[in-house]
């Protein structure tokens, strides 16, 4: 394979990962929105419970919500 080619099949990869990539994240901001509203229907005090609980189990979901949040209640 030549230089050129190898140029172009590494061009493709690029913009195919980007796609995932903006894929994965379009998937992340609406399941982040969803439960976002999820949250939004409990209680002050189990909406704090539940945000710690996701934050136990993926931390970056939990700072996620909590900035969410404080947007989402101002």
């Amino acid at each position: 394979m030549d230089s050129n080619n190898c140029n172009k099949a590494l061009a493709g990869l690029a913009d195919a990962a980007m796609g995932l990539i903006e894929l994965q994240v379009s998937i992340d901001a609406e399941i982040l929105a969803d439960t976002v509203q999820d949250l939004l229907s409990l209680a002050p005090g189990k909406r704090a419970a539940a945000i710690e609980d996701f934050a136990a189990v993926d931390p970056l979901l939990g700072s996620k919500l909590r900035a969410a949040m404080a947007f989402a209640v101002s």
